[in-house]
Parts: structure tokens; sequence; C-alpha cells
């Protein structure tokens, strides 16, 4: 397993030194072959296709493209931009360096841009949490009263 590892690494490594042209990328524009980029990096997708959880329609709208704002919007999780890895076919000719797949240190490094306005999902969990202290004293106010065992009923 540890060879297996360290071919996919030196893979990777000289697929990132192929660098792929604009007029190469947008060749590669069907289902049948299906090539993407996101942040500077290019991938094979076609044979993922049929395996991505949106569905195939999602991405064969973006074929032959610099898909990277439509990546970015969905949200991916880091295991999802993890796969990107084994579909890397090279490096986005005139791609900042700095945001390539060589380059990206961490899997979560590839996350959706934060718009401004955008609280990450605090908003949201300040909602339910105001809900459930609602339900709570809506509960709590709905109780009887305790009545003290010396005390008639």
């Amino acid at each position: 397993q540890f060879l297996y590892f360290i071919a996919r690494v030196m893979a990777t490594r000289r697929n990132v030194q192929r660098k792929v042209s604009l007029s190469e990328l947008k060749s590669h524009d069907t289902s049948n072959d299906c090539w993407i980029a996101v942040r500077g990096s290019v991938y094979d997708v076609t044979t993922f296709l049929n395996d991505h959880p949106g569905g195939a329609a999602i991405i064969i709208p973006n074929a032959g493209t610099d898909a990277t704002e439509a990546f970015e919007d969905i949200g991916h999780t880091n295991y999802a931009v993890s796969l990107l890895d084994k579909y890397l076919v090279g490096t986005l000719q005139g791609a900042d360096e700095s945001t390539t797949a060589a380059n990206t240190t961490k899997i979560g490094s590839i996350a959706p841009k934060k718009k401004s306005g955008d609280y990450g999902g605090v908003l949201p969990m300040v909602g339910v949490a105001a809900v459930v202290v609602v339900l709570v004293v809506f509960w709590l106010a709905m109780q009887k009263p305790a009545v003290p065992s010396n005390q008639p009923a």
C-alpha cells in the first residue's frame, strides 16, 4: 500500500507539471470527454460524472471551462475536494500558481468563498437556538405548578 501511495504522489506531481492551455481545456466539453478547471488545476472528471452526488447534469454545463466559481459556490466537503486528486490532468496555463493543486497544502483550502454578509452558517444556528428557547419557555409555562404535599390540591 505504501508503494501505491508513493506512485500516486509521483503521478500527481507529474500531472501538475503538465500545462494545459485554455483551448485544450475547451476541447474537452462533452459528457464523453469532460474536463474542468478548479483554482487553476485541470481535472478529467469524465469517469466521475455518474458518481457525482448531484448527477452529471451539474457538471456537464461546466465541461471545458474554468468551473472554480461553480465549484466553490456549492460548498463541497473536504472529502469531495480530496476526490479531485485522482482526476488531476495538470495546471491551466496562466493560472495563479498559489492556488493550484501543487501548492494547495490543506484539503480544505478549496472551500466556498465567503461573500459579504455570509455568516458561514452562524445565522441559521442562532435561529434554531432561538426556536428551541421559545419552545422550552412555552413548555415550562404550560406545566402545572408543583403542589407541595402539605397543601390541598
